[in-house]
């Protein structure tokens, strides 16, 4: 049976999930002033599994003197949105997760409580 249910959710199309996704953030964060359609520029779905490790040309140490996306991300907070993803640590497993978290909520944390 479970394989079965497996089977019928990778069968769900993008924009039901996108859908979904979009629902889901205005039904939580519309009192905040939030907008989909104008927060929201793009919705990536990873269907792959855990421990799916896919990092591009340069995205650890830099390519062409430039820094490496995930350091560019992680270096500092936009405004109040600080970003956390295992991609960023190029390693798709829980305990990247929770690094990541931890990393994002502690730069927000003291950008808050320096202000």
């Amino acid at each position: 049976m479970g394989s079965v249910k497996k089977r019928q959710q990778d069968a769900t199309p993008f924009r039901d999930y996108e859908r979904q996704i979009r629902q889901q953030f205005t039904e939580i964060f519309a009192r905040s002033g939030f907008d989909a359609g104008r927060d929201i520029a793009g919705i990536i779905l990873n269907r792959w599994g855990h421990a799916y490790l896919s990092p591009a040309p340069g995205f650890f140490f830099g390519r062409d003197g430039k820094p490496a996306p995930s350091d560019v991300l992680r270096t500092a907070p936009f405004g109040r949105i600080s970003f956390a993803n295992t991609d960023l640590a190029g390693v798709m497993d829980h305990r990247y997760s929770i690094l990541e978290a931890d990393r994002a909520v502690a730069q927000l944390l003291d950008q808050v409580l320096s202000e």
